[in-house]
């Protein structure tokens, strides 16, 4: 979500530097020239747009690139309390002098046919925002489903399977990159508040996601056509109300 302002950078020469983990998801990406995660891969620049003004990031920005400008984008401004997608396409939109309603279309897609599926991302590292009614969901809706997720979720996910013949399970059996293919394909992702629902939302792909205390769907979506359910406890989340949501 922090990067999808890059957009806005289109006639300029970008590269850029990312933790190796999520190197892959922007391998492709038509708005960078290069993708690298050490540093001493890097070029020389006009300019060094800082993420977040960390103490580590400060302190590589000053051995790699002494005497580069730099324009720090979040700053010392951390929390979770606010929109992060927006706040960085303000401070974009702030130092380019681009107005508002001139942005073009967000992200790129990956060239892919959409489907008549809906995915479901199964599991999460982070017990207090995840769901485990997934099999009633599935029961009530009458689209083919395709599960997403990581290792965490397997066995979960290979119940649901073993119970409903219009189950595809692919938990813990992709790459980053091909659950974010998976997803991009399909019409809707139905999940709780992670890291599967961001590459839903940069791909433009409808959600409706699970949110709990303190995260909430506006500091999250962009625009309305992504639907959040909202509960002090997650397991508070009845399978009817998630499924009420459905917008096909």
């Amino acid at each position: 979500m922090d990067l999808a302002p890059r957009v806005l950078l289109k006639d300029f020469e970008v590269d850029l530097y990312i933790q190796s983990g999520n190197r892959v998801l922007f391998s492709e990406d038509p708005y960078f020239s290069k993708v690298f995660s050490d540093l001493r891969e890097a070029g020389n620049y006009d300019l060094i747009l800082l993420d977040q003004s960390s103490s580590k990031s400060l302190k590589e920005k000053i051995r790699f690139f002494p005497k580069t400008p730099f324009i720090p984008i979040q700053g010392f401004f951390y929390g979770f309390q606010f929109n992060r997608t927006l706040f960085h396409f303000a401070r974009y939109e702030e130092f380019l002098g681009v107005e508002a309603e001139k942005r073009t279309h967000l992200f790129y897609d990956f060239q892919i046919s959409k489907k008549n599926y809906v995915s479901i991302a199964i599991g999460g590292n982070d017990p207090e925002r995840t769901y485990h009614r997934w099999s009633e969901v599935v029961e009530l809706l009458d689209d083919e489903v395709v599960l997403v997720g990581s290792s965490n979720g397997v066995s979960e996910a290979e119940e649901i399977e073993n119970r409903n013949p219009k189950v595809k399970n692919l938990v813990g059996k992709l790459s980053l990159k091909e659950s974010a293919k998976v997803v991009g394909s399909s019409k809707l992702l139905i999940c709780a508040d992670g890291g599967i629902m961001h590459i839903a939302l940069a791909l433009e792909v409808p959600v409706i996601a699970l949110f709990i205390e303190p995260f909430r769907p506006e500091y999250r979506f962009i625009n309305s056509k992504n639907i959040g359910i909202y509960k002090r406890d997650i397991s508070e989340i009845e399978p009817e109300e998630i499924v009420e949501k459905y917008p096909f």
